[in-house]
């Protein structure tokens, strides 16, 4: 059940990208943010269930990369805070999200993956829309090969009080919790 507390998103997110790269120690995960705090109104436990999951997916996806593809696997986060909300931006130099099923990942049941029941990404989404957010899934912009997730978050604190409805917290129990994030 969401529950809206002030909460540090900076510490969330070095936290995060400290623990996928000890569970990844093969990838360089780097955090980047200018700010030395950015306080938050949201749920930090559901913020970091959903962040974690984007760098996981994202550890996956260069974890499956061929062997003879021979790259240090990057995962870069950084974080960046203006008067309307925070910009949080994930990407890797895995292989990129798929043309074909890239606009329809986050809803239910959509996967690339041989054994993901594609739900992850449905629930990351799920979390951020509930915070009165935005998730978009790209390629990177900069030609590198990889995939990019742009998160916005807004600083409107009465926007997080409004979302969190018991209708969506109905929703949200329903959905089972990504494997090795519960």
């Amino acid at each position: 059940k969401p529950n809206a507390n002030k909460f540090d998103m900076k510490s969330v997110l070095e936290a995060t990208s400290f623990s996928q790269g000890m569970v990844s120690p093969d990838i360089k995960v780097v955090f980047e943010s200018e700010a030395e705090s950015v306080t938050y109104l949201g749920d930090e436990r559901l913020i970091g269930q959903a962040f974690g999951n984007l760098l996981k997916n994202a550890a996956e996806a260069i974890e499956g990369m061929p062997e003879e593809a021979d790259v240090q696997g990057h995962i870069r986060v950084s974080l960046t805070e203006s008067e309307k909300g925070l910009d949080i931006t994930i990407e890797d130099n895995g292989p990129g999200f798929p043309e074909d099923v890239r606009d329809r990942l986050l809803e239910p049941y959509v996967t690339t993956r041989e054994k993901g029941t594609g739900l992850g990404l449905a629930i990351v989404n799920r979390i951020i829309v509930d915070h009165g957010g935005s998730i978009s899934l790209q390629n990177r912009l900069d030609g590198m090969r990889g995939a990019r997730v742009r998160v916005w978050l807004p600083h409107d604190s009465l926007k997080v009080s409004e979302t969190f409805d018991a209708q969506h917290d109905d929703e949200l129990d329903e959905l089972p919790a990504p494997a090795g994030l519960v």
